[in-house]
């Protein structure tokens, strides 16, 4: 068994105390309930649902849902019709009332559950006497003897009606009540001891709480009390029936037509009285979508009762307030072989009492609203199951960091160069698109940053050059290496922080390895030699050689850093355009690759972590004439003579120290001298470069736009490249790759600050940081483990299933169509979501069978929408792509549609002109739908914005649906009719911009963008038809040996594919006669398709397809088809590729994530509605890093799994053999 986890396999007793409230302990002695809480477990206290009664509390913390969910609204059952209703005992036998299909319950509670009853229980008698203390030692003893030990039960739960009986007779500070807390203290110490007897404490897990907590009632004198009949405009009259006269809640049933005129009669009627029409009732109660609810509820402030004609109620103490009073929260201990000793934990809600029991119990729980995440730190495992191969989802701090610089080393440095290495590493792990250094741009600032996270004027290394201002000393960027005080200026490296928290680390050429900080040094390190060649390949691996061999291998290190000078030294020499700065960066790429070569080779690849990024980039310097070049002594009015001290020359940024009185002089000389040259007063430096704050900074500082230099007397830098200048200039910026065991593969993402390095590798390490100005937050979703330590109590995000989710088609959307058009509201789109690179549709990559993937997340081989055309090979039959929507056979064909599948598991869906819309699916249909118009106009922007504000207000506002599709019929059309690169199509591009603001800002207009998820793609990508002179057409019957006459059917003149039925006996002359008759036409055997297209194994696919290659179309008999753009064609083209952007609460913010294929999109839906995936060809493996849950549902018991839970289709949980004693619920009249 593996160290701290739950193995499920222990045994578990679930006690209730009814009405014991979280501060009964504080004025009696409880001395078994103190040494509980020594031993195990304690809660401040934990939270209700509302309505805080006892059957319905009970069942939430035996479902894990709402009570709005679970259906259980009162203790007493009634019937609206008959007028008839059931006491308190009675309701307990009413099967239909808890066994009400919206939840599928704990075994081990309910009598008869969809024909299934617990498998050992004892119901409580009629009149029972709650306060019987040697009747509750039976029954502990029947408990411990009969059903743990002698049956072997696995799970009981045990009720005492005490002292809730005794707080509302007697009041709950009364002598009584205070005698009542003393016996429960009592039985607690029996219960333990029994345990311990029958040899069950070592394997036994003890939970103890309540329903709810109890209030005093107010009564007499001063006191108004609630009498509905004396409220001015309120009749009985008016009413079909009613739930009052039940301590501080009610309910009423007006007669038809009158609920307007009771709720305004009741609502001010009273000061202390709540009234709300149930949908209107406060979404944090979880008390309202119910049908069992009725259309008026009422509920009391504290110490307050609802009477109906007069007061008769005559408790002294009562529940059924708001569960947000104090005096309504239970109490919570919790004891046993898988809980932690001695631990105070702070409040919880009792709806995530039943996650924690299931992951205790070893089973899968059912569709809940609670989460093991909210009391997973109450666990030595900390909610981990023994049966997980590791944790799902964390960082353990155990593995080895490599940090590597390439310095100068440009994020688009590997796109006019092969880099396999580096394209390899990219694959198997994280590669950014770009990464913004701080400003200034330059060597030593810049990776001080990486080492300390934080910004230059934080850290204090202000430049390469260490300089006195009073002596005029200065020292080169070698020499400045070993200036301790200049390095050791507050801000500890990474290093020293490690080994402090009992790491060991080194550093080899790294920037800063020299110094001493806090008079430490780096454990093991190596300092770069003086005038050391950066460009010496050989050198380089014999670094690269010490670090894995004798450094991490041998010496067993946990974190070093490597430094290479390349190809900075090249592109300072040559430029960042030039042959010799790319065959620097091959020479990279050949060290990537031995890097991780040796890392395999020395048995390190499954406990490392690499890290290779830079510390800026490099700009092309302009000379020559039409240069102005940056002189400053040629500025009018200034001069050197006018300064104490300067740092210029050194590339194109520099620093002023004017002699006293001199400042505005200098300044007003130099600002705007010349174009191309900024000018600043230290503390007047754009905030946004961090770079004014620290003592070093001279009063003035200089920098130029990218190209220039800063020279001082003379043009004399002679480098054709150069670094230094602002940091938001594209070319500063360095590239980032990260592979290994904690980070994700195959993971693009969007850009961020190199300061936010440092916590990252803080977080890989399992080390503490210190203060930094960077956060874990911008690079956790690289990580598996989205950031979640092992050793935390406390697991990062989950999806909760809660949030409603749009999806939107824009048809024909190609990947790149926002490359040549100005998109903004897609660029806002992408900074707060989600962007892939592109995504790949499934063949054949027309609209019908891929919106159909997108849908079911099947391939179209196994859906069998096959295409646009539904036809009928015996009659002849053909019907056009809209008529096609509405042949039920044809959609229907055993594959279901995600609103289909969400509808069965309790969500609301509808759908707007979505291809498949029309059609019934196992005799159902979309719940809210409306079908495209024929002819519609697709091209019409006012109707679109009209179909935005009927899904946004009426279908998700009004109507509260979960699950919307919209699709909108644009870009394709406008690509059909004019080609993919014509300024008609990047017109459209920029309506579906706007559209797509406006979709965002209605969501914000109407309240729904914090629990919106939308999601936005396409079906497939459009290409330019090849025509006129010189396109070899494609014409079948121009191919020898072909003829129409030897085929029973065919579908060809439909763009790029075509499908062929030949004649008895004719299939291979016609199968011959096309293969190799036109190079662009690709002939199959069915059976023969390459499997990569997943378009051969369905029945409806004829023997012979056929498809073209990019720009063609096949045609029959003569050329007709005359779109200027097309689709249909190999997946694999990128033209074929369509575009996908997300944002939502559930959705990573700024993430670029890889291409990924649209069979996937199923599942991330489904789990991000909370619901079952049916069976599916994606994954939602291939998408879970979008979300910030990585994929987790906060209703599951334990990891994230593959979302293949959710309702179990009407069976009951397979737990293990349970048993239930005076619990309620737990009889059923025979």
């Amino acid at each position: 068994m593996r160290d701290g986890c739950t193995t499920g396999k222990n045994k578990l007793l679930l006690t209730i105390f009814d009405g014991f409230r979280w501060d009964y302990d504080r004025d009696v002695d409880t001395p078994n309930l103190d040494k509980m809480a020594e031993e195990g477990v304690k809660a401040a206290y934990v939270t209700p649902p509302y309505l805080t009664i006892t059957s319905p509390t009970h069942f939430t913390l035996l479902s894990g849902r709402y009570i709005e969910n679970h259906g259980v609204i009162h203790n007493v059952w009634f019937n609206t019709t008959t007028g008839q209703r059931k006491e308190y005992y009675m309701t307990q036998f009413v099967d239909e009332y808890w066994d009400n299909g919206r939840s599928l319950h704990f075994p081990g509670t309910a009598a008869t559950y969809q024909k299934e009853t617990i498998q050992v229980r004892e119901v409580e008698p009629r009149a029972y006497d709650y306060t019987n203390e040697t009747a509750w030692r039976e029954n502990v003893d029947k408990v411990m003897k009969e059903w743990f030990k002698d049956q072997d039960l696995d799970f009981v739960t045990l009720y005492f009606g005490d002292p809730d009986e005794t707080g509302h007779k007697h009041g709950p500070d009364s002598p009584e009540r205070r005698e009542a807390v003393k016996k429960v203290d009592r039985t607690v110490g029996y219960i333990r001891e029994t345990a311990e007897k029958h040899g069950l404490s070592d394997h036994l897990n003890i939970i103890i709480t309540a329903d709810h907590g109890m209030t005093t009632v107010f009564k007499g004198g001063e006191v108004k009390e609630i009498v509905l009949t004396d409220i001015p405009g309120f009749s009985y009259k008016d009413l079909q029936f009613h739930l009052m006269d039940y301590g501080p809640s009610a309910m009423l049933l007006p007669k038809e037509g009158m609920v307007d005129k009771v709720y305004q009669a009741l609502k001010g009627g009273h000061p202390n009285l709540h009234v709300y029409k149930k949908e209107n009732m406060p979404a944090r109660l979880h008390y309202s979508k119910h049908p069992r609810l009725l259309p008026i509820i009422l509920y009391a402030d504290p110490g307050y009762v609802i009477n109906g004609f007069y007061p008769l109620q005559t408790n002294k103490g009562e529940h059924g307030y708001d569960n947000e009073e104090m005096d309504m929260k239970p109490f919570f201990r919790a004891v046993g072989p898988d809980f932690h000793r001695n631990l105070l934990v702070g409040p919880f809600e009792t709806v995530n009492v039943y996650s924690l029991m299931c992951h205790l119990l070893g089973i899968k729980p059912e569709i809940n609203d609670g989460s093991l995440d909210n009391t997973r730190h109450m666990l030595i495992s900390n909610g981990e199951s023994c049966d997980s191969g590791v944790r799902n989802g964390c960082t353990t701090g155990k593995n080895k960091l490599l940090l590597i610089s390439f310095d100068g080393f440009r994020w688009d440095y590997d796109r006019d160069v092969d880099t396999p290495n580096l394209d390899k590493m990219a694959e198997e792990g994280v590669k950014a698109a770009y990464v913004t250094p701080p400003f200034l741009t330059i060597t030593s600032p810049t990776h001080f940053t990486l080492l300390s996270g934080r910004y230059i004027e934080n850290h204090g290394v202000i430049h390469n050059i260490w300089f006195n201002t009073t002596t005029q000393e200065k020292k080169q960027y070698y020499m400045t290496q070993f200036v301790d005080e200049y390095w050791d200026n507050g801000s500890l490296p990474i290093w020293i922080t490690a080994q402090r928290q009992g790491k060991k680390t080194g550093s080899l050429h790294f920037p800063g390895t020299a110094a001493t900080y806090q008079k430490e040094t780096i454990q093991v390190r190596e300092v770069e030699p003086r005038f050391y060649d950066h460009t010496d390949e050989t050198a380089w691996k014999e670094k690269v050689d010490k670090v894995m061999k004798e450094w991490f291998k041998d010496q067993d290190l946990d974190f070093i850093t490597l430094y290479f000078g390349d190809p900075d030294s090249t592109g300072h020499t040559y430029g960042p355009d030039s042959p010799e700065r790319r065959e620097a960066v091959k020479k990279v790429d050949r060290t990537v690759g031995y890097i991780r070569e040796s890392a395999q080779k020395h048995g390190l690849s499954n406990h490392l972590n690499i890290i290779i990024t830079s510390d800026h980039g490099m700009s092309t310097v302009f000379k020559g004439e039409g240069v102005k070049e940056i002189i400053l002594t040629d500025i009018p009015g200034f001069s050197m003579k006018d300064l104490a001290f300067h740092l210029v020359d050194y590339g194109p940024s520099g620093q002023l120290l004017p002699k006293e009185g001199m400042l505005e002089k200098v300044y007003q000389a130099l600002k705007g001298g010349h174009p191309n040259l900024h000018v600043y007063k230290k503390e007047d430096m754009p905030a946004r470069l961090h770079y004014s704050k620290h003592p070093r900074l001279l009063p003035l500082i200089l920098y130029a736009d990218p190209g220039y230099v800063i020279n001082g007397f003379y043009v004399f830098q002679t480098n054709n490249g150069e670094h230094g200048y602002d940091n938001e200039a594209m070319d500063m910026k360095p590239f980032f790759r990260a592979v290994g065991p904690d980070f994700h593969r195959n993971l693009l993402v969007g850009p961020f600050e190199t300061v936010n390095v440092y916590s990252l590798m803080c977080h890989l390490l399992g080390i503490k940081p210190e203060i930094n100005d960077g956060s874990l937050d911008n690079t956790q979703h690289m990580l598996i483990s989205n950031g979640v330590s092992c050793d935390s109590g406390v697991k990062n995000g989950c999806t909760t299933g809660k949030n409603k989710l749009l999806l939107i088609s824009f048809d024909g959307f190609r990947w790149d169509y926002d490359r040549d058009v100005d998109t903004p509201n897609l660029d806002k789109m992408a900074e707060e979501g989600v962007m892939a690179e592109y995504v790949t549709p499934p063949f054949l990559t027309i609209t019908s069978p891929t919106h159909f993937t997108l849908l079911s997340g099947r391939y179209i081989e196994n859906h069998g929408v096959i295409h646009n055309i539904w036809f009928n090979t015996t009659t002849q039959e053909k019907k056009q792509y809209y008529m096609t929507q509405f042949v039920d056979e044809y959609w229907d064909n055993g594959s279901l549609p995600i609103w289909i599948t969400a509808q069965r598991q309790g969500k609301k869906a509808g759908s707007l002109h979505f291809p498949g819309t029309a059609a019934t699916y196992q005799k159902e249909i979309i719940q809210v739908r409306e079908v495209e118009p024929q002819s519609y106009d697709y091209s019409n922007e006012t109707e679109w914005r009209a179909n935005v504000d009927k899904v946004m207000k009426e279908w998700f506002k009004d109507q509260d649906l979960d699950f919307v599709s919209l699709y909108f019929g644009e870009p394709d059309a406008t690509g059909h009719k004019y080609g993919p690169d014509s300024p008609e199509r990047r017109e459209m591009v920029m309506q579906v911009d706007r559209t797509i603001g406006y979709i965002q800002e209605t969501a914000q207009k109407h309240g729904l963008s914090n629990r919106l998820n939308i999601i936005i793609t396409a079906d497939h990508g459009m290409s330019t038809v090849l025509q006129g002179e010189g396109v070899n057409e494609i014409i079948l019957t121009d191919i020898p040996g072909f003829s129409m006459k030897d085929l029973e059917f065919h579908l060809v003149d439909y763009g790029p594919a075509g499908q062929l039925l030949p004649k008895e006996g004719m299939l291979d002359k016609v199968y011959q006669a096309l293969k190799g008759g036109h190079p662009n036409l690709h002939v199959y055997k069915k059976e023969d398709m390459p499997a990569r297209l997943h378009y051969s194994n369905h029945p409806r696919l004829l023997p012979l397809i056929l498809y073209a290659d990019k720009g063609y179309v096949i045609n029959g008999f003569y050329v007709f088809q005359n779109y200027k753009g097309q689709h249909g064609f190999d997946n694999e083209e990128m033209d074929m590729k369509p575009f996908f952007r997300a944002v939502g609460p559930d959705f990573h913010k700024n993430l670029l994530v890889g291409p990924f294929e649209t069979v996937n999109v199923y599942s991330l839906m489904c789990h991000l509605l909370g619901i079952k995936p049916e069976i599916n060809d994606g994954s939602l493996d291939n998408t879970r890093h979008m979300l910030i849950s990585n994929g987790e549902s906060c209703n599951s018991g334990g990891g994230s799994g593959d979302d293949s839970g959710g309702d179990s289709g009407g069976q009951p949980t397979i737990c293990p053999k349970a048993g239930s004693l005076d619990y309620h619920k737990t009889s059923q009249m025979s």
